[in-house]
């Protein structure tokens, strides 16, 4: 019996890849962002007017003003449990939900971005 000889993918780390130092939206066909603030409020890469006096994403439940920008992980973004890890799946879901309505048009690219992504001074503790 001959057994085919199993290839395996070379692994390499996410850090391997080169960094970008800006990311057109339009270009790259990206029409969704959700933002996950993490334990973190940094918003410096959110250069829209979707933000209160404060600083602030304004928004109800995630959803914001402008199209295609979404926030969750916000400490009482829609109840006390919002900015926690076992929390956060109530209002993902309601995003979800809003960007899948059927009136809402179906174009929307779903893309994570890498840590290699986020330009370096952006990233946390930087």
């Amino acid at each position: 019996m001959k057994i085919p000889v199993e290839m395996l993918p070379r692994l390499t780390a996410g850090f391997e890849q080169p960094e970008l130092d800006d990311l057109n939206l339009k270009e790259s066909n990206v029409t969704t962002v959700i933002w996950a603030t993490g334990y973190s409020f940094d918003f410096s890469l959110v250069r829209l007017p979707v933000f209160d006096a404060d600083g602030y994403p304004s928004q109800k439940r995630g959803v914001t003003s402008y199209p295609g920008l979404y926030f969750v992980a916000l400490p009482w973004l829609h109840n006390a449990k919002s900015g926690l890890l076992f929390g956060v799946s109530e209002d993902a879901a309601h995003i979800v939900s809003h960007i899948a309505r059927p009136e809402q048009p179906q174009t929307h690219v779903w893309r994570v971005l890498t840590q290699s992504e986020v330009p370096y001074e952006s990233r946390a503790g930087r």
